[in-house]
C-alpha cells in the first residue's frame, strides 16, 4: 500500500488512542465498521475523503490534522488535473476544506 496511506493510518490510530477511544467507539460514530477503521489504522486500505472526514469528527479533529505532516519532495510533483463531478456533495465539501486547509498551512 502506498506510503501516504500507513502514514495516515499511524496518525489515525495515534489520534483515536491519544484520545483513550476504541476502535469500537471511533467506528460507530464515523458510521463505519471497526473492521474498516482497523484496515484504515493499518493502511491496508484506502478510504473515500467523505470516510476520512467521519473519522476526523468521529475523533474531534479537522481534515487537516489528519493529514497533516510534512510534505515528501515526491509530493511537490505537478499534480494531473481533477474533476469533481463524480463525487457526492459531502465529498466535495471534504475536497474544499482539504484544499483551504492545506493552502492556509502554506501561508
Amino acid at each position: 500500500m502506498d506510503e501516504i496511506y500507513v502514514r495516515l493510518g499511524k496518525n489515525l490510530r495515534d489520534r483515536r488512542t491519544g484520545k483513550g477511544l476504541t476502535q469500537q467507539e471511533v467506528a460507530e460514530r464515523a458510521g463505519i465498521t471497526p473492521a474498516f477503521l482497523s484496515y484504515l489504522e493499518a493502511g491496508n486500505r484506502k478510504g473515500s475523503l467523505d470516510t476520512y472526514h467521519r473519522v476526523a469528527e468521529a475523533l474531534g479533529v479537522g481534515l487537516r490534522d489528519l493529514f497533516g505532516g510534512q510534505p515528501s519532495a515526491e509530493s511537490n510533483a505537478p499534480m494531473a488535473s481533477v474533476g469533481l463531478e463524480g463525487l457526492r456533495l459531502a465529498e466535495r465539501k471534504a475536497v474544499y476544506r482539504l484544499v483551504r486547509a492545506l493552502r492556509s498551512r502554506r501561508q
